[in-house]
């Protein structure tokens, strides 16, 4: 009891600390309500101006009765978007859709044809038979003509002349194009745009439905083309031939068409309407319509943008959703997931950044084209975001905050630029980073890119010295304080957070640490497992675009709860099975300590959430299949057996990295087994072992697709194969087996 006690008192600080943040509920609401008075702080500070007089949005809505008349005051022009919308629609119907001449066909149909002339020609200079030129040519093209259609050759006149005359014939042909047109295409024009190839250069022709060249017509249109002067022989001669060889060599370019519909839309003039001066444009107790609605906009009296109470209702209606949607429809992957406590950092992030920004434009007096944003860390936000969450995470937070600065006055524009840019940088110089002095690179580097777009911004206005001189101090002193504070802030969340940044899993995948060292030495078969899964792991979820580090970072600890009770573990005995004098009751209840003694083991060294959700879910809630048959063949008549009391009691894997490693836990296990391997028989088996977990739902909240589980598979395959290949035998040319040296 005393042993208790001290033990809860040597861990209550760090657990109360950590369960405060990680309380998503209780969180949830602080993060709440400290944006809301952060915004709402923010806006007041700024005296931005957005409070000023307007038309509720309740007084003007389509389809309500005006409750008193609007006229306008001076003459207005404004852009009716329906109708430009409605005009940019109909000009890209009228675009021809692109076909495309793929030359290759082009230039194998000219091949097959020329091929097809020299030997003919040869044919006929050897006065071979009907029946034997049939023979040569089915030889030489196989299934291009019939022996009815040879004999009906003889029936023509000058046939070298009529092979050259079809060689021209099919030339243009081809070069023309063979339209080929998808099923669900459709053509609302009486024409189409073909790309091709004329005397060296790519042009563009426009050819009418009529004219173009298909499979289907092209018998009509040789009719046209073959001189009327040859005999009938003579045409069948030439027609049977060039339908012989002609292929659809033209082929639709949807790129290409949405491409000109693009261009199209954007070439299309606004329509513009205007409003004079002195024009009623809603009366007093009629309904408001659509049109009227434009109208009002255009006249800038729609001013729901710009009132205080839509803006805090927009803002509160929010923050009530992310409540809801967090708390009371608690979608499980989300909710589950230990990366939320790191979203909850992102908001505060949000709600310092536009306090600090709202305090800036009050009080600090900016020279002439500075930007306010060249005052504010954007690159550490998105530096801390990418690192804690992901780099996509990271570059969206930099769209975010840039967007915000819309709501504090000033040269919006300019600060939506200088922070844009030097937030997504700070995310992608830290993208992929392992060590922790990649971040005072990454200030010097954000502090030369700061730098350089203040000074573009300059030159654009035109600025003076001083400007470009107060614009590189005030720049590189930014750039450089994002990367030290980075790094100094860096393990403190790391720690609050339990986040696995990538330097906390570097320094977790060091295997010289006293736990690696004592499983080596009471586990050594266990750590070598441990190693090997490691690295099956990594090199799957870099296949899968899976993070990677964390699959091996987890792997290595997966199975840290044998580490006390090694010899009850297969990989570790060297002599006989402690389980041969065990129930299969006893022997299930042992191996499934593991996991529970692996979670408490994993709290007790302070792992990332994320390696603890790996260990307690890379057996999942799998069935124990051996001792399960054992107890089959124990039980007594009037014994009852449930298989869920030989499965493991966890949960199937909810993160692609987890997934792996149950997939590398158990190949690499299961493989120990195999005898004789050869590649095929190691492919199937291993395929095999995956689709056991797919069907036994294990993988039914792992994120992993059916294209993900062949790359994991194909990784599997060409490590294991490498490790084997003194064993696989591959079959050599003439069907027997060689042992590989």
């Amino acid at each position: 009891m005393k042993e208790a006690t001290k033990n809860k008192s040597r861990r209550f600080k760090p657990v109360q600390i950590k369960e405060f943040f990680l309380n998503y509920k209780l969180l949830s609401l602080i993060i709440a309500a400290v944006f809301i008075i952060f915004y709402v702080s923010a806006v007041f500070i700024s005296g931005s101006g957005l409070f000023t007089a307007g038309v509720r949005l309740s007084d003007y809505e389509a389809g309500k009765v005006a409750e008193r008349d609007i006229v306008v005051e001076r003459d207005i022009e404004y852009e009716d978007t329906k109708a430009t919308e409605l005009k940019r629609e109909a000009e890209e119907l009228l675009v021809e859709p692109v076909f495309r001449v793929t030359e290759s066909i082009s230039e194998r149909v000219n091949e097959a044809f020329n091929q097809f002339i020299n030997l003919y020609i040869s044919l006929l200079n050897e006065d071979k038979s009907p029946s034997e030129m049939y023979l040569e040519l089915q030889s030489a093209h196989p299934g291009y003509f019939t022996e009815e259609q040879i004999i009906r050759f003889q029936d023509a006149d000058e046939q070298v002349e009529l092979l050259f005359e079809s060689k021209e014939l099919i030339d243009r042909i081809m070069t023309n194009g063979i339209v080929g047109f998808p099923d669900n295409l459709r053509i609302n024009v009486d024409s189409i745009e073909i790309l091709k190839w004329s005397n060296g250069e790519k042009v563009s022709e426009l050819v009418a439905i009529s004219d173009i060249y298909t499979i289907e017509n092209l018998d009509n249109k040789l009719n046209a083309l073959i001189n009327p002067g040859f005999s009938e022989s003579q045409k069948f001669f030439i027609s049977s031939i060039i339908k012989n060889y002609a292929e659809e060599n033209a082929f639709y370019d949807s790129e290409q068409t949405e491409a000109n519909k693009k261009r199209a839309r954007e070439q299309v003039e606004p329509v513009i309407k205007k409003i004079v001066k002195d024009e009623v444009i809603v009366k007093k107790g009629f309904i408001i319509t659509e049109e009227d609605m434009i109208k009002i906009e255009a006249l800038g009296l729609y001013s729901d943008n710009h009132n205080f109470t839509s803006l805090f209702g927009k803002l509160f209606l929010l923050v009530i959703i992310l409540i809801v949607s967090l708390n009371l429809l608690r979608p499980p992957v989300l909710l589950e997931s230990p990366a939320l406590s790191r979203m909850y950092l992102m908001l505060t992030l949000f709600a310092i950044f536009i306090l600090a920004a709202a305090l800036e434009s009050r009080y600090m007096n900016l020279a002439e084209g500075m930007p306010l944003a060249v005052f504010l860390p954007s690159a550490l936000i998105t530096m801390l975001v990418s690192i804690m969450i992901n780099t996509r995470t990271g570059i969206m937070s930099a769209v975010i905050i840039s967007l915000s600065l819309f709501l504090i006055p000033g040269d919006q524009v300019n600060n939506f630029i200088f922070s844009f840019i030097s937030g997504v940088s700070g995310s992608l110089i830290v993208y992929k980073a392992e060590h922790r002095i990649t971040l005072i690179r990454a200030g010097v580097v954000i502090s030369l890119v700061n730098a350089g777009v203040v000074i573009t911004l300059g030159l654009i206005q035109n600025s003076t010295l001083s400007y470009y001189l107060d614009a590189l101090i005030i720049s590189v002193i930014n750039g450089f304080l994002c990367g030290v504070f980075t790094l100094g802030l860096l393990p403190i969340l790391e720690h609050i957070l339990n986040a696995p940044t990538p330097f906390r899993l570097m320094e977790l995948s060091d295997l010289n640490t006293p736990l690696f060292k004592r499983m080596l030495i009471l586990a050594p078969g266990t750590y070598s497992h441990s190693v090997s899964v490691a690295n099956l792991a990594e090199t799957a979820a870099k296949e899968i675009g899976a993070n990677a580090l964390l699959a091996r970072v987890g792997a290595y600890y997966h199975d840290i709860g044998k580490i006390d009770q090694a010899e009850y573990f297969i990989e570790n005995q060297k002599s006989g099975n402690k389980h041969d004098d065990l129930k299969a009751t006893l022997s299930t209840a042992v191996i499934k300590s593991h996991v529970k003694i692996g979670l408490e083991k994993a709290k007790e060294l302070g792992l990332p959430d994320e390696v603890i959700q790996i260990i307690t879910q890379h057996h999942g809630s799998g069935k124990i299949s051996y001792f399960y048959m054992k107890a089959m063949k124990e039980q007594k008549i009037d014994q009852k057996l449930s298989p869920d009391d030989f499965s493991y009691t966890g949960t199937p894997p909810v993160s692609r990295e987890a997934a792996v490693v149950m997939l590398a836990d158990t190949v690499e296990a299961a493989t120990r087994t195999l005898k004789n391997p050869t590649m095929s028989k190691l492919e199937r088996f291993v395929w095999d072992l995956i689709m056991e977990k797919v069907s036994s739902g294990q993988m039914r909240n792992s994120g992993l697709t059916f294209n993900d589980l062949e790359l994991i598979k194909q990784s599997f395959v060409q490590i294991l194969g490498g490790s084997f290949h003194t064993r696989i035998e591959y079959p050599d040319q003439n069907g027997k087996s060689a042992k590989d040296e």
